[in-house]
């Protein structure tokens, strides 16, 4: 059965590639699909809540996760009409757990019901689907019928007569007369309007392409699909495809992306090959991937393809719609559901969490019919007093007094259950959105609010964990820390420029350590406060910052980085010499990447070396020298120095240099190092050492430098290293670097890569 269905699958959710003979644009991206919370609107065609849909598809998943749901399946047809967006229905009341162990992946099932529930998952959307009858069917891919005088995509053989056969289906293809000799009788995609004609069907202005991308090789292709990362590892993939496919710049190195593209549509255009690379399915099995062959788009170029962020939600996917009134959706007093939890989440916190898109869909209006639709559901009878709360944030979020008169009055009372929601509504309105909103939500008003809150630190809040029902995990907050604990109070600093704000918290940070704090595993709220304000440019009076210093003195070295990153600001070197060692280390642990000091620190560190322990001052020393002039000469010293013991460090500041003149005394150290000559704590600290080397000499990335690195496959590094990863092992981290330096691939092989990169133009 499951190969039955593959062509359905390919046409549907395989990517959506158009080329002819020349390149081609596809009309529209996967997942053309808009929700209003009443109506889901799928590639043009409008679903109510309260319509009744028929699904036609195959399950995907068994099981699925975060899910009430013991299938979900994928739509080939809703209501009989042909789909092409990634929906995945999750099936919900049937079929029951008993039914569920008869069905299995690939199984084909027509399901009657409503849709509820709508949860974006990247451009995939998961839908909980209320069943009210469900069957197996045969396998049901897709017919030329199923997208009449509608833009689609399908796989087929190309058959003679110019014509594509899918199952037992033909149509014509707009002025094709024949398939060139290369297709004839070969898989091929079909992009165009499918329309009836006469008894049979045409393609009109259709685009075609061999389905294989093995009969693609060596051409221009167009390719949709989605990016995803693992490590920093950047590649993109097809639905429908086992292979992950790397993209490279013209240059020949792998492309990499924001974070927020992980898992977005993309549109791939570019040269295709296939050659040997670093294993894309061993990111996280070895750092010495192996070289296999895999597609390659040399000189890709990517467009986005989703018009809005989706973002990721990992939310329990239930059946239930959003519920609705006077046409608008409301909140839910329902919690989102997470694997774990860190102790100061607040009920607040959570139904935020699981209202997201409606709180983000009811704020693009900023107009005061809106603000009233809120305020009404604010003051609803019966509503839950969490609920009243996030609404009445989201009102102060738009500057207006009915919300800000709730907070002011829930946040009254430090003894109430619900003081941890009433601070997290109050200290996050500011950050809830907006849209087109012209002013940012005034915060001033709540100043007053906030200061008398932070002095109330003799006063016991008895409310413990704000999601527990357990009176053994309850803790004895005061009302300043709860404050500290349940909320972003300190995102506050840039927006509330009070001097009484800070003042407050610097009289805070000075308080004595409370049983409370003893008894919290987590971060206490004087150091976060020490932090915050570090941190803030505002200036500080230098009392401030000595008496931080006593008051930490004990402390470990992280708690310390804030406070000594500031000193090095101001210029107090003296105070960071008196925090002894943990100072020290703190100071050794700041800085490492090349925009992390300022001038004025980099002045500080300076001043330190001479009054620092020979360990410390060669911590630094290597740091000033990194961010001096001519950096790779002093290092190159450094490296040769015999009493220098750490060469993993000197290693890795030449990464930063790209300075040509590295790559020879790099070359001779690496033909002469022997065993013991590099750190031996663990196997994997000299294999680190030896990969910053190969990764210094391709930073450079002249001939020169290519030069060295196919040389370097000729070396024997047994003798360095020959446990954690063997001497293979290492050559084949030394071509990746050739590899991406270039984009052309001969393996470990040096004399091919030689014999290359010395017959390229020149």
């Amino acid at each position: 059965m499951i190969a039955a269905i593959r062509p359905a699958v390919r046409c549907w959710v395989v990517a959506i590639v158009a080329m002819s003979c020349g390149l081609g644009v596809p009309t529209r991206s996967p997942a053309e699909t808009f929700n209003t919370f009443d109506t889901l609107r799928i590639d043009g065609a409008a679903f109510s809540t309260k319509d009744e849909m028929v699904i036609e598809g195959f399950i995907v998943k068994t099981n699925p996760y975060r899910s009430s749901a013991e299938v979900a399946i994928t739509a080939a047809r809703i209501n009989g009409r042909g789909n092409t967006d990634e929906l995945c229905f999750h099936l919900i009341g049937s079929p029951t757990e008993s039914e569920s162990k008869k069905l299995k992946k690939g199984d084909w099932l027509s399901v009657k019901g409503r849709w509820g529930q709508c949860l974006k998952a990247g451009p995939s959307l998961n839908i909980g689907f209320n069943v009210t009858e469900f069957q197996r069917i045969p396998a049901a891919p897709h017919r030329f019928k199923d997208f009449a005088d509608r833009d689609c995509e399908m796989t087929g053989t190309a058959v003679a007569g110019g014509r594509l056969r899918c199952q037992e289906e033909q149509a014509a293809i707009d002025g094709l007369t024949e398939w060139p000799p290369h297709l004839l009788n070969r898989e091929v995609v079909v992009r165009g309007r499918l329309h009836p004609a006469g008894t049979g069907w045409q393609w009109q202005g259709a685009q075609w392409h061999a389905a294989s991308l093995a009969e693609r090789i060596g051409q221009e292709v167009v390719l949709t699909g989605r990016l995803r990362s693992m490590n920093g590892v950047w590649w993109f993939e097809r639905k429908g495809d086992e292979e992950r496919i790397c993209l490279t710049s013209a240059g020949g190195r792998v492309l990499t992306f924001n974070s927020d593209h992980h898992g977005g549509s993309a549109r791939v255009t570019g040269r295709l090959v296939r050659e040997l690379r670093p294993a894309l399915d061993q990111i996280t099995s070895k750092v010495d991937r192996d070289l296999v062959l895999q597609y390659t788009v040399r000189a890709a170029k990517v467009q986005p393809l989703d018009t809005r962020p989706k973002g990721w939600n990992y939310h329990w996917i239930s059946g239930r719609p959003v519920p609705m009134r006077d046409g608008l959706p409301v909140l839910e007093a329902r919690e989102a559901v997470f694997n774990g939890y860190l102790g100061g989440e607040t009920r607040a916190l959570l139904m935020c969490s699981h209202n997201a898109q409606v709180i983000e869909f009811l704020q693009r209006d900023e107009s005061a019919k809106r603000s009233d639709f809120l305020a009404v559901q604010m003051e609803a009878e019966g509503i839950d007093p969490t609920l009243k709360l996030v609404y009445a944030g989201m009102l102060a979020a738009r500057n207006d007094e009915r919300g800000r008169e709730v907070l002011r009055q829930a946040v009254a009372d430090p003894a109430s259950p619900l003081f941890p929601d009433a601070v997290h509504c109050l200290f996050t309105f500011p950050f809830l959105p907006v849209a087109d909103k012209p002013a940012k939500p005034e915060v001033a008003w709540a100043e007053d609010i906030f200061l008398n809150l932070l002095s109330q630190d003799k006063k016991k809040l008895v409310s413990g964990w704000a999601l527990s029902t357990d009176p053994a995990h309850d803790r004895a907050f005061t009302p300043a820390s709860a404050v500290l604990f349940y909320s972003p109070a300190l995102q506050w600093l840039p927006i509330m420029p009070s001097a009484r704000v800070r003042q407050a918290l610097v009289k805070f940070s000075m308080a004595p350590s409370k049983a409370e704090d003893s008894e919290f595993d987590g971060p206490k709220p004087q150091f976060e406060v020490i932090g915050a304000l570090c941190a803030d440019p505002a200036p500080l009076a230098p009392e401030v910052l000595q008496d931080w210093a006593n008051l930490l003195r004990r402390e470990r070295y992280y708690i310390l980085i804030p406070l000594v990153s500031r000193l090095l600001q101001e210029g107090d070197t003296e105070s960071i010499l008196d925090l002894g060692k943990p100072g020290i280390e703190a100071l050794s642990s700041i800085g490492w990447r090349e925009d992390d000091l300022t001038a004025t620190q980099v002045e500080g560190l300076k001043k330190l070396l001479p009054d620092l322990l020979p360990e410390a001052e060669r911590k630094l020393q290597l740091q000033l020298i990194r961010r001096g002039p001519e950096p790779a000469p002093k290092l190159l010293r450094l490296l040769d120095d015999p009493d220098w013991e750490d060469k993993s460090s000197i290693l890795f500041a030449l990464r930063d240099t790209k300075d040509p003149r590295i790559i020879k005394p790099l070359l001779n150290f690496l033909a002469t190092v022997k065993d013991g000559a590099l750190p031996q704590e663990d196997d994997l600290a000299t294999c680190s050492a030896l990969k910053h080397s190969f990764a210094a000499i391709a930073s450079v990335g002249n001939d020169e430098a290519l030069r060295a690195l196919a040389g370097m496959l000729r070396m024997d590094f047994g003798r360095v290293e020959d446990d954690y990863m063997n001497n293979d092992g290492l050559h084949r981290l030394i071509a990746a670097e050739l590899i991406d330096l270039t984009g052309e691939s001969f393996g470990t092989d040096g004399d091919a890569w030689t014999k290359w990169i010395e017959s390229r133009p020149k």
